[in-house]
């Protein structure tokens, strides 16, 4: 067993992604999955950005980012044709596939920063990333 707080996360801001990122040398990381943790401050917004991940089982491609928001957030989803508001004060999960290059970026409507934990499988990959 790994054993990881919050708060002994390494934070690091990507001015490409408008983001901050949270990792540690014990969150899971192999080359099925990984995690990271990411965080958008109050007025960001995640620059949109689709993946076309390797990972392929009988001709499908089925890799995917998933994005678990712990604290809920008061964000707008910004898709390929759509943009979709979302305010929760509850947990819950944003999941892209990349067989369907969905495209994606999130800006934070709220007054606080939002945090959430992503979980890439497989493992990500600068070169997969596309920005829009």
């Amino acid at each position: 067993m790994k054993y990881v707080k919050n708060s002994e996360l390494n934070w690091s801001y990507s001015e490409k992604h408008d983001m901050y990122a949270g990792t540690n040398c014990n969150l899971p990381s192999n080359l099925a999955a990984d995690i990271i943790f990411a965080k958008v401050e109050s007025g960001h917004t995640l620059a949109k950005h689709y993946h076309k991940r390797p990972l392929d089982i009988d001709g499908q491609d089925v890799g995917y980012e998933s994005f678990f928001f712990y604290h809920g957030g008061h964000i707008i989803v910004l898709g390929k044709d759509f943009d979709k508001e979302i305010n929760s004060n509850e947990p819950f999960t944003l999941t892209f596939y990349s067989h369907e290059e969905e495209m994606h970026g999130i800006k934070n409507i709220g007054e606080t920063d939002v945090e959430f934990q992503v979980l890439c499988a497989p493992k990500f990959d600068s070169s997969e990333e596309y920005f829009v």
